[in-house]
């Protein structure tokens, strides 16, 4: 039996060519490029790391909706914590982190950032080591008007002036 000439080339530097199929590897004869001589074994499944850091999420969830539904809001949530937006005419207002969703988003509602927003966002996240850090990127990527603080990571890890200094030293040493 041949391969059809339709397939995608099986033929695998060093190895056996394999064709994945349903779960099932199948090794191709290199001598007869056939499927003779195959050997079927189950397929290793890869697990994915997508999802590792984010435990649950809630996107453009309406203010309205959690003045009138807080408790159904409360229990669905829970206790959760992680990093939330604020957002008003689908631009990001004011980015947070909480340890208690719920109760932050309806003191939200009162304070200073009452008014400035009609949606909000949220992502829990598996580890609250990694919380702040989270908050302070998408702070200093959105640049959201309602945050008064940047967002930051510590004064000996931006690489900045070491990129320019090393930039400057290449430059010099080409002349």
């Amino acid at each position: 039996m041949s391969v059809h000439s339709g397939w995608p080339s099986l033929v695998s530097k060093g190895n056996p060519p394999k064709l994945a199929l349903v779960g099932i590897n199948l090794r191709v004869d290199n001598a007869s490029r056939g499927l003779q001589g195959w050997k079927s074994e189950m397929a290793k499944k890869k697990k994915s790391s997508r999802g590792l850091l984010v435990r649950a999420y809630a996107e453009d969830i309406s203010a309205k909706l959690l003045e009138q539904h807080g408790d159904t809001v409360k229990i669905v949530i829970g206790r959760k914590s992680g990093v939330y937006v604020l957002s008003k005419e689908d631009k990001p207002y004011y980015i947070g982190l909480a340890s208690k969703l719920p109760s932050r988003l309806s003191h939200h509602l009162k304070d200073r950032h009452a008014g400035n927003w009609d949606r909000f966002n949220f992502y829990s996240i598996r580890s609250k080591k990694y919380l702040k850090d989270l908050e302070s990127i998408l702070i200093r990527v959105a640049k959201p008007e309602g945050n008064r603080q940047k967002g930051g990571f510590g004064k000996d890890k931006n690489l900045r002036r070491t990129l320019r200094n090393e930039i400057i030293q290449s430059i010099k040493e080409d002349f």
